[in-house]
């Protein structure tokens, strides 16, 4: 595993396999792909030297390298002629991945010099005739017409193929910054949604323990020295207190894991603040009109459902019909939902969203608080 992504413990720096060429072939094109395959840019993805038939076997026996690439003894010739030359890799039997590196090189290369040979053909023609007659030795006006006329055709070609190849990686990139965009609004959605009907579930629980404690309450209470109302706001805080944890923590991982950006770290806890408020006062007014521990769950199932299809926690806020719109928007979690969609969106948040939120949190929890100290006081 070192071998392949860095010498040193712990390292994750791609170390490039390492290739050997021979080149058998004397002609002048193979001599051109050879520099190129030596080229810097080329040796951050396969380190090629160019070596002798002898030493470049050598090295693959004694695992220095990962391939040997030969070049025929034809290679120019038979390319001019337009036979295909074969240039033959010989892998390193030991070696797995690297070998199919360079071996993947040759193919995505090949592909390329068919391409070009394809679009460029003409040209090609042209510049096979004045190669051979170099070879014979006649002389090549260099400053015809003809000549200058075929430079400035394959130029405009080349220029072509060269925005081409720009304006797609253009369409790439813009594409990619379009799904990224796509899936953050998709993430923006939904995430703070299905988190905040999580944290439903957990201010449910918090707030039927309060029933839970009502059998041995009196004795809690004489060994506490707490009065009724003491006990219910020491409950319904440390309830508080454990949602702003867990909804910091959800926080965190749209950070972290999907990339959801904050914009304001103030808004954000004031935010988490409203949650922690308003979340155990719904489920303090549920608890304290039921009867029983199962009453309680039962009477809290049907609030969490409620708001959270009505709300954007099972169907994003964007798909809900504008008449559950209106029913929603006067429950905090559909309110604090929007709060979170903005803020991770626009950075901004409307005061009003926060003001319904408090305001019904404070009411649920002023008429969770007179049931529960009128129940406990009978008791």
């Amino acid at each position: 595993m070192y071998a392949i992504f860095g010498g040193k413990k712990g390292g994750s720096k791609f170390v490039p396999p390492k290739a050997s060429i021979v080149n058998k072939d004397t002609g002048f094109l193979s001599r051109i792909f050879v520099s190129i395959l030596k080229n810097s840019g080329v040796k951050k993805g396969i380190v090629f030297e160019e070596e002798k038939c002898k030493e470049a076997y050598e090295k693959l026996r004694d695992q220095e390298v990962s391939a040997v690439v030969i070049f025929p003894e034809n290679f120019t010739s038979d390319f001019l002629d337009e036979r295909v030359p074969e240039i033959t890799i010989i892998k390193n039997p030991s070696q797995v991945i690297y070998p199919r590196i360079v071996e993947t090189f040759f193919e995505i290369l090949s592909e390329i010099v068919n391409y070009s040979l394809t679009y460029f053909y003409f040209e090609f023609k042209k510049v096979k005739v004045i190669l051979k007659d170099f070879e014979r030795g006649k002389d090549i006006d260099f400053s015809s017409s003809d000549l200058n006329k075929f430079v400035e055709g394959a130029r405009e070609k080349g220029k072509k193929v060269f925005n081409l190849l720009k304006d797609f990686r253009m369409e790439i990139k813009e594409d990619n910054l379009n799904k990224r965009k796509n899936f953050g609004n998709f993430i923006s959605y939904f995430f703070p949604g299905y988190s905040l009907f999580f944290i439903l579930f957990i201010a449910n629980m918090v707030m039927v323990s309060i029933v839970e404690d009502e059998k041995n309450l009196t004795k809690r209470l004489f060994l506490t020295h707490l009065t009724p109302f003491k006990y219910l706001i020491a409950k319904f805080l440390s309830g508080s207190f454990f949602l702003f944890v867990i909804s910091l923590f959800f926080c965190l991982c749209g950070y972290f894991i999907f990339g959801l950006r904050v914009y304001s770290l103030i808004l954000l806890l004031l935010i988490l603040a409203t949650i922690s408020f308003a979340f155990p006062s719904i489920f303090l007014f549920t608890s304290s009109i039921a009867g029983s521990k199962k009453g309680a769950q039962n009477y809290g199932m049907i609030a969490i459902f409620f708001m959270a299809s009505t709300g954007g926690g099972t169907i994003p806020v964007p798909f809900l019909p504008n008449t559950i719109l209106k029913i929603s928007s006067i429950l905090p979690f559909y309110n604090i939902n929007k709060m979170v969609i903005n803020l991770t969106m626009m950075g901004k948040v409307e005061p009003k969203l926060f003001l319904f939120s408090i305001l019904m949190g404070a009411l649920f929890f002023i008429l969770g608080l007179i049931i529960f100290m009128r129940r406990l006081e009978l008791k």
